[in-house]
């Protein structure tokens, strides 16, 4: 489920309480077991939504250009680069939004249990919640030591093997030896 902010009067109503409002809802679908997260075009994304809001949440960004240019802390899964897409079908003459897609939303709907999904229980040093540990989220893990990645609070809970609240690379070799099933 994702919010849709774009009325120039809640622009109007200024960054805290455009902020609240999103922050409002996506907490209620949440609480109501829905996979939430937000849309809006870049420019008002950047100046009325906090920089909290923008990490916590799933984003789905309208910037009709070559490319989008959001620069903000959050991660876009999301693109909607056109509103003018033609399907080439003689018979569908309409014109549609286009996207592109980042994140596979669908497996960490059915991963994180939402939507109606039952949740799955969470396995120590399964980085890409397929459910099994393997040489890719020892992987992972080695992104995270080497912070080309950012761990989100769900990775580390899982990827932190040594429980010292972080993911480096004495994890990944745990998770390695545990893929390998030497552990």
């Amino acid at each position: 489920v994702y919010y849709d902010v774009e009325e120039p009067s809640q622009f109007k109503l200024g960054k805290s309480v455009v902020t609240n409002f999103i922050k409002t809802f996506l907490t209620e679908m949440e609480n109501a077991g829905y996979f939430a997260g937000l849309y809006m075009s870049r420019s008002p994304l950047e100046n009325y939504v906090s920089a909290d809001i923008q990490k916590r949440y799933a984003l789905w960004i309208a910037e009709y250009n070559s490319k989008c240019y959001y620069k903000g802390p959050g991660m876009m899964g999301m693109w909607q680069y056109t509103s003018k897409g033609k399907i080439k079908n003689a018979s569908i003459s309409d014109i549609f939004d286009f996207n592109y897609g980042y994140i596979d939303y669908p497996s960490l709907i059915i991963s994180g249990g939402f939507n109606g999904y039952p949740k799955k229980e969470k396995v120590k040093g399964d980085l890409d919640n397929d459910g099994k540990v393997t040489s890719k989220d020892a992987s992972i893990a080695l992104d995270f030591a080497a912070k080309l990645n950012t761990p989100t609070a769900d990775d580390i809970s899982r990827g932190d093997m040594d429980g010292d609240g972080k993911i480096t690379s004495k994890d990944a070799k745990e998770i390695l030896k545990k893929a390998a099933k030497l552990k």
